[in-house]
């Protein structure tokens, strides 16, 4: 059976597919990215009942990407695929995983973010990618309204940019 929110969120795809319009006959809280996809999979006609799915597929594709960091930036001792592991378990045991929801869907432009913030702390001198951390969080925003408060984050860790520490000593 659906959670509430979820039928929330189609019910909301559906009316936009109607030709209502988000914040001015809908009122909603939701990001306008969520919005089109929401109404995509109305027009779709996709089966509520398949959104877990897609969010299993989501959450396995942010776990690609947390682990591709990982060992890319050498953040951790080399634990192969645990940090993977991990991260997709902890969504298993949250309601998260059964639901395509919209911090969900933000959040992979979230960790996209991170990984480009990382790349530009290790580096220490700034180049053209810095215009893509503000595109993943501006994404991610719109996805997630609440979201538009890692802007304040990516700001902040491209200004106070010092070498960052060897985490693996802790370990």
């Amino acid at each position: 059976n659906p959670f509430s929110w979820e039928l929330r969120f189609f019910l909301l795809g559906e009316k936009i597919n109607e030709g209502f319009r988000l914040y001015q006959d809908i009122s909603e809280n939701i990001g306008p990215a969520s919005a089109i996809i929401y109404s995509i999979i109305h027009y779709f006609s996709i089966k509520i009942t398949l959104l877990p799915y897609l969010a299993s597929i989501l959450i396995g594709l942010q776990g690609i990407i947390f682990q591709r960091t990982i060992q890319r930036f050498d953040l951790v001792v080399n634990l192969g695929y645990f940090p993977f592991i991990v991260y997709v378990s902890l969504f298993h045991i949250s309601m998260e995983l059964w639901s395509l929801s919209p911090a969900l869907m933000g959040l992979t432009f979230i960790l996209m973010a991170w990984a480009e913030i990382i790349y530009q702390q290790r580096g220490l001198s700034a180049n053209d990618r810095v215009f893509l951390i503000g595109i993943y969080l501006g994404i991610g925003s719109f996805f997630f309204l609440s979201y538009s408060f890692f802007i304040i984050w990516g700001l902040y860790a491209l200004i106070a940019k010092k070498k960052p520490c060897d985490c693996r000593s802790w370990l």
